[in-house]
């Protein structure tokens, strides 16, 4: 029993991400040279750095200046060491490597090149899989309209060659519950890499306005998690935007998260706790309550960790109802829904920041 015990916490070790600080990164489709996007970093006072300019070529590849997507990878995932953040760009239709360290890029993969396998159409969200999470050594990227009759896809990719492959065909029924359009991914790994699966935020079919989660296999098949649309599994979902999950120790996996960018006190956005088991979904925090903390008006990208979720709230400027948004980074508490901001963007003394789109993290 001793030597299980002694195996289960070196696997542990291994798949998991560590508890330990981590960097926390924010992907700006705005700034950066032509407005291409740049990668930022953000300090533990707030403070944002522009790490990589998607418009500088002496950094790399230059983005098509739609950024829109951004993770983290384990090191040594990706062809070259050090690149542990991936990027994806919706108009040149690439997924980008990034050191973050360094603010050089490479071109994972690019989706309009058929050579390295299924063409993409609106690639519009990542997750990567260290390979002892049962779902192989991989990249996996939604695309809202791939496959069958354009209604949405899941390919997977391989990090160091670029290939790809069609996992989950969302036109194809033999493959499960109709879905369509996945716009968010998550990964949601199981105890020994048994059972582990994609948790993906689609809608119910093409023709509907109800959005769902759902899981899918190793294989490509899909299953329905959650309605969102559905009462009967807890607080209905009005505008879901993004989903994260973050593992715990020894099998626990924690709740599956999803921003709704409409719901709460007064429609100013919320966080869900999704239980990865039923599919019942609790308020997690309320962003329209003031008792939790400063308010928000619509959460969009989510990074789940040890203790908290990353939130990205999208804010008009007060009294301008159709100004630019400004973005403010909140950390929340899961367990209490308390809130505080992070990071400002209407704070330039904090540094330089356009419109940031994603939140990642990076031990």
């Amino acid at each position: 029993m001793k030597s299980l015990a002694v195996a289960l916490c070196v696997l542990l070790s291994t798949t998991l991400p560590a508890a330990h600080a981590q960097t926390t990164f924010l992907l700006d489709s705005q700034l950066g040279t032509n407005d291409a996007g740049a990668l930022l970093e953000v300090d533990g006072s707030g403070n944002r750095t522009v790490v990589s300019d998607f418009g500088n070529s002496a950094q790399g590849p230059v983005s098509g200046g739609n950024l829109f997507a951004v993770s983290s990878v384990p090191n040594g995932l990706l062809a070259l060491s050090g690149y542990t953040v991936v990027a994806l760009d919706f108009s040149s239709r690439a997924l980008y490597g990034v050191n973050p360290t360094t603010g050089m890029r490479m071109t994972i993969t690019d989706f309009t090149n058929s050579s390295q396998g299924p063409v993409g159409v609106e690639p519009v969200a990542v997750v990567a899989s260290s390979g002892l999470l049962g779902l192989g050594n991989e990249l996996y990227v939604a695309d809202k309209a791939g496959g069958t009759n354009n209604q949405g896809a899941i390919f997977q990719v391989d990090p160091k060659s670029g290939n790809r492959t069609l996992l989950s065909d969302f036109g194809n029924t033999a493959q499960g519950a109709t879905s369509a359009f996945p716009q968010s991914i998550t990964l949601y790994p199981n105890l020994l890499g048994l059972g582990s699966k994609l948790v993906v935020l689609a809608y119910t079919s093409p023709d509907a306005t109800d959005f769902a989660l759902f899981t899918v296999d190793a294989n490509g098949n899909r299953a329905l998690l959650s309605d969102l649309g559905n009462s009967a599994q807890g607080t209905v979902a009005v505008a879901p935007q993004q989903v994260s999950v973050y593992p715990n120790l020894l099998g626990a996996f924690g709740s599956i998260y999803l921003t709704d960018g409409q719901g709460g006190t007064n429609g100013k956005g919320s966080v869900l706790s999704v239980n990865p088991g039923n599919g019942n979904r609790i308020t997690a925090s309320d962003f329209g309550n003031a008792a939790q903390g400063p308010t928000g008006t619509s959460p969009g990208a989510i990074w789940a960790n040890a203790s908290s979720e990353l939130v990205l709230d999208n804010e008009r400027p007060a009294g301008n109802p159709f100004g630019p948004f400004v973005v403010k980074l909140f950390t929340v508490t899961p367990s209490s829904g308390q809130r505080s901001i992070t990071s400002d963007c209407s704070n330039a003394a904090q540094g330089p920041c356009g419109l940031p789109v994603g939140v990642t993290q990076v031990p």
